[in-house]
């Protein structure tokens, strides 16, 4: 008998350490979760003025939330891909000009994604960082 009430103090520290470790953790993922992305704070990109060619700066990042429709270019010399996107509330598509390096999930149609871009010299969309919607 005096065994086992040794044991179970012993066992209750282990329960609770545990138990302390789960709860730790779900609050890391939790707080990762919730952390807010930094392309979401950008603003959106002005399709109509890209579409009429009225003022846009070329310095400036925007965001554009789309789907892609379909996937225009893929060289095997080059990480850049030409992807066509249809942003969200409108009707237009967009050429996009995307770097597709090996750390990067690939692109597909039919995708949700929020790209992160900015107009080239030539006036051609550049997205600089993606993520999955």
């Amino acid at each position: 008998m005096a065994r086992q009430k040794a044991q179970f103090p012993q066992a209750l520290k282990i329960l609770s350490v545990l138990g302390a470790l789960v709860l730790l953790s779900g609050a890391g993922v939790f707080l990762a979760v919730r952390t807010p992305n930094a392309i979401t704070k950008l603003p959106d990109f002005p399709v109509t003025r890209y579409m009429e060619s009225s003022g846009l700066w070329s310095h400036e990042n925007y965001k554009i939330t789309g789907r892609v429709d379909n996937v225009l270019l893929r060289s095997t010399n080059s990480p850049r891909i030409l992807i066509s996107i249809k942003p969200d509330g409108s009707d237009t598509f967009l050429p996009v000009l995307l770097e597709n390096g090996n750390s990067k999930k690939p692109v597909q149609r039919e995708q949700k994604l929020i790209l992160e871009v900015h107009l080239g010299p030539l006036r051609e969309i550049l997205c600089t960082a993606y993520a999955p919607q």
